[in-house]
């Protein structure tokens, strides 16, 4: 009979050490596992479909290495760096034929017209006249410098924000309209986004001299801290946001490409350029773009991505032409079939009555593709938006509207204008806690809650100088070229 009281010391020892072995290996070699191709379909329905337009989120995320992009140091936000076209960070396939964005040989024309290009950001740093001659005043830049001051005032002591700002130590429970899907929560860097485009929309940057330098800068720290290199790019969504992740994403890589292009950080442009990669890689094969990589796109999902792009052209970042090849075969296959005047949101077959947000952003991207301003398509579709007039409570719809009456011009943009700008001024909150904010109950904005809708008016009041029309006579066209 065996002596158990002899073997059972070597057996725990032996097990312990199989265990401990097994746990070391794990280490080494899990993480090596990720190659950020895993879409995770579990936080779809049945059916595979989201409702349109709505926001969900769900705790499931990529598994894997995470590797966090280093902060800004405060050594370099006072360091003015000059500015020279990227280098290639991995991007570009050698059987890929890319636009002429960020090739060394245009390069040189694009930064010689950088302060005077159609739809650039110049206007933000001189924005007198733009202000008046594009029709704000007085009234409508003190409603902006509220919205300012409110951002300031729910930023968190870590440098974010977030969609429900009750969280915020300073507030508590006494902040109004959070945002009412509580997984919004865990979408901390679209939320920093969100309250940053503002800043950057008036001119401010972390490198300038203002009192907001520093509130932008914690806000891009954050984003730095937290954003997740894979081998196909950088992605800005937490793991327990990815259910709505394209739409994260978007929201900010257009921040930090915006931030890159007014600053020419080379650290932001690095950064931008892992998160314009991600989108390209995440995009449909027929072309668009909606809540997960690869998935059949829509048009809201689709606004988002392409101006994300939209805004690494202007930083000079590389985009595959391909991929606004594909982005134009989406728009061309949601277009309607009445002249091209509308756009649905999956497809044509919606895109009768009822779609005037989603034609305001299928209307926008034709205008950065190259669509001339007397087509009859462009100008059928602001027929429509015109008479379907602005509405100050569907934000979602008034901010992509606002951009494409502002690149027109002319009477339509002045009547527009006139009762839209009018109407934010009128309807922002005066008083309370909540001085300078918005809200609205349209466009399925209660799931961003008060900071998402604050985010979308001030942007419309900062249209005169946020982007330089795209149509002026003296400038040049700052288009995505398709040859």
């Amino acid at each position: 009979m065996p002596n158990f009281n002899i073997a059972l010391p070597a057996l725990i020892a032996s097990v312990f050490l199989h265990v401990l072995l097994v746990f070391v290996f794990a280490l080494i070699y899990l993480p090596q596992a990720f190659d950020g191709r895993n879409v995770i379909e579990s936080y779809l329905p049945d059916d595979g479909e989201i409702e349109a337009a709505e926001l969900f989120f769900d705790d499931t995320g990529h598994e894997g290495a995470i590797n966090f992009v280093t902060e800004i140091p405060d050594s370099a936000v006072q360091e003015q760096t000059v500015f020279e076209p990227l280098t290639d960070l991995g991007f570009r396939k050698q059987s890929e034929t890319l636009s002429t964005i960020g090739e060394a040989a245009s390069y040189a024309n694009l930064a010689a017209t950088s302060e005077s290009a159609a739809g650039g950001f110049s206007g933000r740093t001189n924005k007198g006249t733009l202000l008046v001659k594009g029709g704000g005043n007085d009234a409508s830049e003190r409603a902006v410098a509220l919205a300012l001051a409110w951002f300031e005032r729910v930023q968190f002591p870590d440098g974010s924000w977030n969609y429900d700002h009750r969280l915020n130590p300073a507030f508590a429970t006494k902040a109004l309209d959070p945002a009412r899907d509580v997984r919004l929560r865990n979408a901390r860097m679209s939320a920093t986004a969100m309250a940053i485009l503002p800043y950057l929309g008036n001119g401010y940057t972390h490198r300038d001299t203002s009192k907001y330098k520093n509130v932008i800068r914690d806000g891009l720290n954050y984003i730095k801290k937290n954003a997740v290199r894979t081998d196909v790019g950088i992605s800005f969504c937490e793991p327990l946001a990815k259910s709505a992740e394209m739409y994260h994403q978007g929201i900010v890589t257009i921040a930090v490409c915006e931030a890159a292009a007014m600053t020419r950080d080379r650290e932001l442009e690095a950064l931008a350029q892992g998160g314009i990669k991600y989108i390209c890689w995440a995009q449909n094969e027929q072309g668009g773009w909606r809540y997960l990589p690869h998935q059949a796109g829509d048009t809201s999902g689709f606004g988002w991505a392409f101006m994300a792009l939209k805004s690494g052209q202007m930083a000079h970042l590389s985009i595959p032409q391909t991929t606004i090849q594909k982005a134009k075969n989406f728009l061309d296959a949601v277009v309607s079939v009445d002249g091209g005047t509308r756009y649905g949101y999956t497809d044509k077959k919606e895109s009768t009555e009822g779609y005037e947000g989603t034609t305001a952003i299928g209307l926008l991207s034709q205008m950065y593709i190259g669509c001339k301003p007397d087509d009859a398509a462009l100008q059928g579709g602001v027929e429509y938006l015109t008479k379907s007039g602005p509405d100050p409570l569907r934000l979602y719809y008034g901010y992509y509207a606002t951009q494409v009456l502002h690149h027109l011009g002319g009477e339509r943009w002045q009547k527009w204008n006139a009762v839209m700008r009018d109407a934010l001024i009128e309807s922002q909150v005066q008083t309370g806690i909540e001085t300078g904010t918005w809200f609205t109950e349209k466009d399925h904005l209660p799931n961003g809650g008060r900071l998402c809708c604050t985010s979308l008016a001030t942007m419309i009041l900062e249209v005169y100088y946020r982007h330089l029309p795209l149509y002026k006579e003296t400038t040049s066209r700052a288009e995505f070229p398709l040859d």
